[in-house]
């Protein structure tokens, strides 16, 4: 077999910059020459074996990456350890936790698998900001890369525009990354509101919605500060979890309303912002939103959204008069 040396450089040099490596802190480990690894990056010179093995080493892979690429298959090679673990541990499902290490190598090294859980997540988002204004005031994130949960966050800036928008970024942000340092949700929220109140007037109020899904259970539990309900449509029709309250950074011992709901398989999540609800008609615009979804088709959910979202911005007849979120979640039984 012919090697082109060329490709065998740009590998290497792909794995390098995948690693945030700079080529003389890759010389250097690999015990090579000064300015020797961009010669071979630019296929200028030609690497023996014994080269090859040390920068393999140091990149922490192995020569067959260089030689042909086999990177693309590590995937294939997670999902089958994954299946064995599967195997071993009916009715389980596994994968490679993505804080892991990515490739397999001839180095003894650790890799952690985290169980996927009984259920999964597929969601859908739409968004329009109010008449006049280039951005929305909202932010919606979904958080996937949590072991055994997903988290599913809204949150309405005070006023709308890019001042708002900056503001419920501010809380979504310090959010997820609390929470991807193992505070729990209320635990979380509460730091954030004293966060917001230390800011004091460099920070306005913003409303925090979240709704956190356990994949082994299926177990809904949602937060709010200051937050509009969050809608379920289940088996028997539409629901809503309602809590009041003030939003961020207003008052110091704010407490978030914790509820909980067991969530079954094909059963969505509806999490709106107060526009949304601002544009039904009628008084009682839970209830007029509530009987707009359990009139709605089927369909995923980013249709779901989009319909919502359509059905309010239509009810505005002269312009969407507050930013309007729609964030919408199901759940589904892995089969």
């Amino acid at each position: 077999m012919k090697l082109d040396y060329k490709e065998i450089g740009r590998r290497i040099a792909h794995r390098r910059k995948q690693l945030g490596l700079k080529q003389a802190t890759v010389e250097e480990m690999a015990d090579i020459g000064e300015k020797y690894l961009s010669c071979i990056e630019r296929a200028t010179s030609t690497p023996s074996t014994e080269v090859l093995m040390r920068l393999a080493i140091a990149l922490d892979t192995t020569p067959d990456e260089f030689l042909v690429g086999t990177v693309r298959q590590q995937d294939e090679a997670w999902r089958d350890v994954a299946e064995l673990l599967g195997r071993a541990i009916a009715g389980s499902h596994w994968s490679v936790a993505k804080d892991s290490k990515s490739l397999i190598t001839r180095n003894a090294a650790t890799f952690r698998f985290v169980e996927e859980g009984k259920y999964r997540m597929v969601y859908g988002m739409a968004c329009s900001p109010r008449e006049g204004e280039p951005i929305s005031g909202d932010t919606c994130t979904v958080q996937t890369g949590l072991p055994g949960q997903v988290i599913m966050s809204l949150s309405d800036g005070m006023g709308s525009g890019r001042s708002a928008s900056e503001d419920s970024e501010k809380v979504i942000e310090l959010t997820q990354r609390l929470l991807e340092t193992g505070f729990s949700a209320r635990s979380a929220l509460k730091l954030v509101n004293t966060v917001l109140l230390l800011a004091g007037t460099e920070q306005n109020p913003a409303t925090i919605d979240l709704c956190c899904i356990d994949l082994g259970t299926g177990v809904l539990e949602a937060m709010k500060l200051g937050a509009v309900p969050t809608f379920i449509l289940g088996r028997e029709g539409v629901e809503f979890l309602e809590a009041g309250g003030l939003p961020m950074g207003i008052v110091q011992n704010a407490e978030p309303v914790l509820m909980s709901r067991k969530m079954w398989d094909g059963e969505k999540i509806i999490m709106i912002s107060d526009g949304i609800l601002e544009a039904m008609p009628g008084e009682h615009k839970e209830e007029t939103f509530m009987e707009f979804v359990s009139n709605l088709s089927g369909g995923n959910p980013q249709e779901l959204a989009e319909q919502i979202l359509a059905f309010a911005s239509g009810l505005s007849d002269g312009g969407v008069v507050d930013d309007c979120t729609v964030l919408v979640g199901t759940v589904l039984e892995r089969g």
